[in-house]
């Protein structure tokens, strides 16, 4: 059955017309009279009509993919149609000082895309306070993925509860929080109860083995590998620096397969002149085939393992590659497998 408007256009009895030019204002009356769930995290102020000017298109806070064109193709089919009724709409956060809204919303970014994409200058919000003591990233946690709207939009999936996982773990250790399996486990239980046993204990086993790499894998930026071999007393020369001693001090980092391209030059350059190259390296542990601390040592024997490879078939040639492994010396590495490398100190190749 469906209800004929004067426009002459055919809707579902559950949908209702989406005022565009006309005022919005009987459709805020009704849905101001809702039911509002109750959330742990944040409270429901009112209900507001916002320019839709007002937001900006941030990555969907509740997922991992962000905002996509098969998700918002869903939500598309159901505006088409209509307002849905019984249906709440986008939420915002009211900043902290409550003198202005944040220009995000936590849910319902497709539903703006849509409304921006056709025309629709303003847009009805529902708007959220944050409950004392709880944060932004609570927020999203709860509102944002556990409460995703899903019947006509498009539910959370295993990357949106692994990626808002593992910002809770961060936020819990930049608390200063420890947090054990337990703990992810009962964060996967609160907030991905509506899927599977076999995806809640893949999602427990994940969450906690990809935040735990952080914690017995320690990162350096380059500037910062440097300094530590500074404070060692090993001044690290990038290739055009002048060379005042016997032997250099070079720098690779580990994981990228290209470092001969960057090393052989500058190594042959120096032999010729008669220096010899002391041959220090370190590892990217957020590079995504580093989980563990063997994975530093490995990375590191497979550099020279290429090298070796070179040497080999240069003495097979004409022998010049015994030469070249006299100017060669095996250097250090940062500290970077806690409890395993002595802190503060470079360990040896």
């Amino acid at each position: 059955m469906t209800t004929k408007f004067a426009q002459g256009v055919n809707l579902p009895d559950e949908y209702i017309a989406l005022p565009k030019n006309a005022s919005l204002f009987d459709l805020k009356a009704m849905i101001e009279d809702y039911a509002r769930p109750e959330y742990e995290t944040a409270e429901y102020v009112r209900t507001e009509i916002v320019a839709t000017s007002t937001f900006k298109l941030r990555k969907n806070v509740g997922r991992f993919k962000g905002n996509d064109t098969k998700v918002y193709e869903t939500v598309a089919k159901s505006l088409e149609k209509g307002y849905k009724q019984g249906k709440l709409p986008p939420i915002v956060l009211e900043q902290r000082d409550r003198q202005a809204l944040e220009n995000w919303l936590v849910n319902g970014n497709h539903r703006w895309m849509w409304y921006s994409n056709n025309g629709y200058a303003w847009m009805i919000v529902d708007v959220y306070r944050i409950k004392e003591g709880c944060d932004e990233g609570d927020v999203l946690d709860e509102i944002g993925l556990l409460h995703q709207p899903q019947p006509d939009g498009s539910s959370s999936v295993y990357d949106d509860y692994k990626a808002r996982g593992i910002a809770w773990v961060q936020r819990q250790k930049n608390k200063d929080v420890t947090v054990t399996q337990e703990d992810v486990d009962a964060w996967v239980d609160k907030f991905a109860k509506n899927e599977t046993g076999l995806t809640r204990a893949n999602l427990k086993r994940n969450i906690f083995n990809n935040t735990e790499k952080s914690s017995f894998l320690t990162n350096y930026t380059r500037p910062q590998v440097i300094k530590f071999f500074k404070n060692c007393n090993y001044i690290i020369l990038d290739k055009n620096d002048q060379i005042v001693a016997d032997v250099v001090d070079r720098l690779h980092e580990a994981s990228q397969d290209v470092w001969i391209r960057d090393f052989l030059p500058t190594f042959l350059r120096d032999v010729a002149k008669g220096t010899k190259t002391r041959l220090n390296f370190y590892v990217n542990t957020s590079n995504t085939k580093v989980k563990d601390g063997r994975s530093i040592t490995k990375m590191v024997e497979n550099r020279l393992s290429q090298l070796d490879e070179i040497l080999d078939n240069l003495d097979a040639i004409n022998g010049t590659g015994k030469v070249l492994r006299e100017y060669l010396i095996m250097g250090y590495r940062p500290p970077q497998i806690v409890d395993v490398d002595m802190a503060d100190t470079l360990v040896k190749i």
